[in-house]
């Protein structure tokens, strides 16, 4: 067989991986561009919503202290950020059991800021998780830094977004389906979630009306 010949084999199969199509292959692995991506539940402010066992979970915490919430029982904090304003800010995943610690107040202590929830069908993993991005206040625009890797054909991108700013309000310039905002803000902050399923690469921007002196964060992460 000539050279040629072993790299065409090579080639086609690179491109197809179980006979579905997909994109380049990152670092040895490549990425389908078919498949079903995770189902949607529910996504809650300051509680948790419809959920059945073994659901993933993933709840965002803000609030205006600037210090570290250890993940109670059964939970993984698996990012977390305290920007120039000491506006903590962290991530947790779960999955959903009866003996794991109950979504309150008392286990997520959060004062003057929220708790919200997201919680997509089965037993799926945090598989990527982005950095935090930011905007200072008075601008209109906040650029939540792009994945390592594409995502796959049956994951979801999702994207978590806060401000220091209750009555703001927050779009997706890349069209991601939002799943939640506090439309009525009791406290201080804004909060927002998004999401787009199958393959997806690069940065998501958010569109907002941001205050002089506040803070937007926005962060990417991959479930499957």
């Amino acid at each position: 067989m000539t050279l040629a010949a072993i790299n065409a084999i090579a080639a086609a199969s690179i491109a197809t991986v179980c006979g579905v199509a997909s994109i380049a292959a990152v670092d040895g692995q490549a990425f389908p561009a078919g498949g079903t991506p995770p189902t949607f539940v529910s996504a809650t402010l300051d509680a948790l919503g419809s959920v059945s066992t073994g659901d993933l979970v993933i709840l965002a915490l803000v609030y205006p202290a600037g210090g570290p919430v250890a993940a109670p029982s059964g939970w993984t904090r698996f990012a977390e950020d305290t920007d120039s304003h000491t506006y903590y800010r962290a991530l947790y995943w779960s999955h959903y059991s009866g003996s794991n610690a109950a979504v309150n107040s008392t286990n997520f202590p959060y004062g003057l800021g929220y708790l919200t929830t997201i919680v997509y069908a089965g037993s799926l993993s945090v598989l990527q998780v982005g950095a935090y991005g930011s905007s200072a206040g008075g601008t209109s625009t906040t650029v939540a830094p792009a994945l390592t890797n594409p995502t796959g054909g049956s994951s979801a991108l999702v994207a978590y977004w806060s401000c220091r700013d209750n009555g703001n309000t927050v779009t997706s310039a890349e069209s991601m389906t939002q799943r939640l905002q506090n439309t009525s803000p009791p406290a201080f902050f804004a909060v927002a979630w998004f999401e787009q399923g199958g393959v997806q690469t690069g940065t998501r921007t958010f569109n907002s009306q941001v205050g002089s002196g506040f803070v937007d964060v926005a962060i990417l992460l991959e479930i499957g």
